[in-house]
């Protein structure tokens, strides 16, 4: 049995829990897997490999994403998302002010950036996850990294919340961009919601 399947992920589960329901409709022993990890609190596509399908995963992973992302403005946790603890606090400019200034500061994040993952990611540290080094309190750097940013727009700001559009290269994080925007706005803020709108062609209609 092979075949792909396309996720509409919900927030508040591992992108492992979501594959659960397609296991147990599937015979025993078949292989299932997916093409990119989404964080427990984001939603939106998971695309879903069956069987001989599996095989093509470290292909897939390469393909470019998009998201819809809101920037909650005024405090930055641990996490750089909703699961963490405060870490940071900052002033929130008015509504007239973050569109004056995302206009200028939105498109040094088009194209190829260099950013910094967040600590709490699966990336390897000598051997270790960097988030395992995290919740152990361990004193780590995580090595920047070139990421191309094909679009970002801005499609709304509400109490102190702004909502990004961002179709990005594979390998971007998310909350890095909304930690960095933040920080160029003079403030510091997290990513709040997030959803996947589409992952290698496939989109959240499907």
């Amino acid at each position: 049995m092979n075949g792909l399947i396309v996720i509409n992920k919900p927030p508040g589960i591992s992108s492992f829990r979501a594959l659960s329901p397609i296991k147990r409709m599937l015979p025993k022993k078949t292989k299932v897997g997916h093409t990119g990890t989404l964080d427990p609190f984001a939603e939106g596509v998971l695309v879903c490999l069956v069987g001989g399908f599996t095989k093509l995963a470290s292909a897939a992973l390469g393909h470019e994403k998009k998201y819809l992302v809101t920037v909650s403005l005024g405090k930055q946790t641990d996490t750089l998302d909703p699961t963490g603890i405060t870490v940071k606090e900052g002033p929130v400019p008015s509504e007239d002010d973050l569109l004056v200034m995302l206009d200028q500061i939105l498109p040094k994040y088009h194209g190829s950036i260099c950013q910094t993952p967040p600590a709490y990611s699966a990336i390897h540290i000598n051997g270790k996850r960097a988030y395992q080094l995290a919740r152990d309190g361990k004193d780590f750097s995580i090595p920047s990294r070139d990421v191309i940013i094909h679009q970002i727009d801005c499609r709304g700001i509400e109490s102190g919340e702004i909502k990004l559009f961002v179709h990005c290269s594979s390998g971007t994080y998310i909350r890095s961009i909304a930690r960095d925007i933040a920080l160029d706005l003079g403030t510091c803020g997290y990513a709040s919601q997030l959803k996947r709108l589409d992952a290698g062609g496939f989109s959240l209609e499907e």
